[in-house]
């Protein structure tokens, strides 16, 4: 089971904040992280608006198929 996870930070030296959409495979203890989405953004509350649009629409699934 995939289990997507959201974080992000400011980034001091560029003045913007990042997100990241990453996935962590928890079955049989995979500890491997893959980044799927990554935004560069204005504001925290753009952070939190970019996840809920990103998690809604998935666009990496678009992606591997």
């Amino acid at each position: 089971m995939n289990r997507l996870r959201m974080s992000h930070a400011f980034n001091p030296m560029m003045g913007r904040w990042i997100a990241i959409v990453s996935d962590k495979h928890i079955a049989n203890g995979d500890r491997e992280t893959n980044v799927l989405a990554v935004e560069f953004l204005g504001s925290e509350e753009a952070c939190y608006a970019w996840f809920e649009r990103v998690q809604a629409e998935r666009p990496w699934e678009r992606l591997r198929s």
